[in-house]
């Protein structure tokens, strides 16, 4: 019988455990806005951004979307590579995604400026917490 009990508890402590870690004991869900967008340049200035997720009919989110207006702080032309990432709020990685910019016209006192959007539409969409854009310039 002392034995019996022994087993038992072992295992239901075994279970508990088990269900602590992987975060199915006493999680709790909670709604919250998604607008963190990090940005990285040497040359280039970000005016605007935003992050967008967007919904289907049943509420469950598809679409992570980053709209970002930026600007040429150089008195020349420049082409940018810009890289995304996009991370959950565990700041892992979900998915990097490039964009191009050719030719961003420079100056006359940051008049000249471009938006774009970059689209990350996968079945993680939903984890996207905040975005990180690094951009790298090449003068032309």
């Amino acid at each position: 019988m002392r034995k019996d009990a022994f087993a038992l508890s072992a295992v239901l402590l075994m279970v508990l455990g088990g269900m602590a870690l992987c975060g199915c004991l006493g999680t709790k869900v909670e709604e919250k806005e998604y607008e963190e967008v990090v940005f990285k340049s040497d040359i280039v200035k970000l005016r605007e951004s935003s992050l967008d997720l967007e919904k289907n009919k049943f509420g469950h989110i598809t679409t992570a979307k980053v709209n970002c207006e930026v600007e040429n702080t150089v008195s020349r032309m420049i082409n940018v590579d810009i890289t995304c990432k996009f991370y959950d709020r565990n700041n892992r990685l979900i998915e990097e995604k490039p964009y191009k910019i050719f030719g961003l016209r420079g100056k006359p006192e940051f008049g000249y400026s471009t938006t774009f959007t970059i689209t990350y539409d996968d079945i993680n969409a939903s984890r996207v917490d905040h975005v990180r854009l690094e951009a790298i310039e090449q003068l032309i």
